[in-house]
């Protein structure tokens, strides 16, 4: 049975595929899109407890509940690693708003559920409430702000 390409069509459709598929790429996602990607790589670096990784997003002047600001917040991850073997997030929701009359601005609001176990057994489950603003700097959206309860 006889194709109904020939190799320089096929070689052809695969060179299209390739140039769509680096547009693709290139093109900038919506802020929403890039943001939720930042807060995924810091929930992936909770779970490989890469203390790096966790607040790479996090802005130099980033403020948290009672004053906590980006090197504490370091400083208390790298205890919760030494204090439990395994750390997961759970994001059950997440809302992320960027008002149209300033678009390097963003609001978060969602719930997650962070758990700790030593050894299989999941223990310290929690439920937190959390808020936050964003802001859009040196093309890299940045957590300033977060808030839970």
């Amino acid at each position: 049975m006889k194709s109904a390409f020939n190799k320089n069509q096929i070689m052809h459709y695969i060179v299209v595929m390739i140039a769509l598929s680096l547009l693709a790429s290139c093109s900038k996602s919506p802020p929403e899109e890039q943001i939720l990607t930042n807060i995924k790589s810091m929930q992936q670096g909770l779970k490989e407890r890469k203390t790096s990784k966790a607040i790479e997003y996090l802005a130099e002047d980033f403020s948290g509940n009672h004053g906590v600001d980006k090197k504490s917040l370091r400083q208390v991850l790298i205890g919760q690693f030494l204090q439990h073997q395994n750390i997961n997030v759970v994001i059950t929701r997440m809302d992320i708003t960027v008002p149209e009359h300033d678009p390097y601005q963003a609001v978060m609001e969602g719930v997650v559920i962070a758990t700790g176990a030593k050894r299989i057994l999941s223990q310290d489950g929690r439920i937190y409430k959390v808020q936050g603003d964003w802001r859009y700097v040196n093309d890299e959206w940045l957590l300033v702000r977060l808030q839970w309860e």
